[in-house]
């Protein structure tokens, strides 16, 4: 009796899916701090912002993406500020879907800064993506990469084909109440 395997591959294997991205996701709204957390692999040129540390005005917190304890920048006091502008690397335009509506970096290596006021000296090496103090910022990401992006309070995001696929596989595979961690 011979027992044959069902083909897997990463796409359409429910354990990888499980296994592979993770998604985080917070409200903006009464945010009072903001502390980013860099890599601890080290990698060879740009540093990459691996997660953030959100403190509220009700001294609840929330992370999103990875956090470890060791690997925390100062934290940056929100303030009077309207936005946050996180900076990503600037790759071909022919490798990333980017538009001021979706506000969504489609999969970018990470972000690579975070600043709380509008940054005045332009860098050839980053795009910036401004996300607002209201609605929700969502994180996801793998080993690999990680894709950002931000959902107005009215909770539109546009969102492409291969976005939508990927939402409803995940969907599928972890069920709604895994989908979200944090507020």
């Amino acid at each position: 009796m011979y027992y044959t395997r069902p083909n897997y591959t990463p796409t359409n294997s429910p354990a990888a899916s499980r296994s592979r991205y993770l998604l985080t996701s917070v409200k903006l709204e009464g945010v009072k701090e903001v502390t980013p957390c860099l890599s601890w692999r080290k990698p060879k040129g740009l540093s990459k912002v691996m997660g953030l540390l959100l403190t509220y005005t009700d001294g609840t917190r929330r992370s999103m993406g990875q956090v470890r304890h060791d690997c925390m920048e100062a934290a940056m006091v929100v303030g009077l500020s309207e936005c946050m502008w996180l900076g990503v690397p600037n790759i071909n335009e022919s490798q990333v879907n980017w538009t001021e509506t979706q506000r969504e970096s489609n999969g970018l290596p990470g972000a690579s800064s975070v600043h709380l006021s509008q940054p005045t000296v332009p860098e050839e090496a980053f795009r910036y993506l401004q996300v607002p103090w209201r609605g929700r910022l969502n994180w996801r990401f793998d080993s690999h990469q990680c894709h950002i992006s931000h959902e107005d309070k009215d909770g539109v995001t546009v969102q492409d084909e291969q976005q939508e696929k990927y939402a409803q596989s995940c969907y599928l595979a972890f069920g709604p109440e895994s989908m979200t961690f944090g507020s």
